[in-house]
């Protein structure tokens, strides 16, 4: 997917879509990881992941937010009793 962030308007477009083959296995059908790993290097290095203004700022809000909803998990959790 790419995105566009343009004002307060967010564009997504469909980039590429990976071909999606099962390995059919005794037990059954499952995802060809080895080979979707593949397709995803292989994008990774032809396509930038991030082209933002401040890449710096950037990763200290996606951290910040991924560890806040890690903590917000282990709460609901731990809550539970589980």
């Amino acid at each position: 997917m790419l995105a566009d962030l343009s004002g307060h308007l967010l564009k997504l477009q469909e980039a590429h879509r990976f071909p999606n083959v099962p390995v059919t296995l005794p037990t059954g059908l499952y995802w060809n990881t080895p080979v979707s790993y593949t397709h995803l290097d292989v994008y990774k290095r032809q396509v930038p992941i991030l082209d933002v203004a401040r890449p710096v700022l950037f990763g200290i809000k996606v951290g910040g937010t991924v560890a806040l909803i890690n903590a917000t998990g282990l709460f609901v959790y731990r809550r539970a009793g589980r």
